[in-house]
């Protein structure tokens, strides 16, 4: 990997089974910081990250973010992630 002057920044879509299993990959990698996270249910995304929202599109306007990782189990269009 190469060297970073500051973290990544990123948000997670989806904090339920799999979004735990994806946050906490994220989290290992020392060069990352999930700083949003969004799901229907906004009592999920608290714990996740410091800012929690329950849309991706609300998410995405108010976090600049390098990267958005979605974690869900049905099939996600790339046009609500990008």
């Amino acid at each position: 990997m190469f060297p970073l002057h500051r973290p990544l920044q990123g948000g997670i879509i989806g904090c339920g089974f799999f979004g735990q299993i994806r946050l906490e990959a994220w989290r290992r990698i020392p060069e990352v910081r999930i700083v949003a996270a969004c799901d229907l249910d906004v009592e999920k995304a608290r714990p996740a990250a410091p800012r929690a929202y329950t849309s991706p599109e609300e998410m995405m306007e108010a976090v600049e973010a390098a990267y958005q990782s979605p974690a869900e189990r049905r099939a996600v269009r790339m046009t609500e992630i990008l």
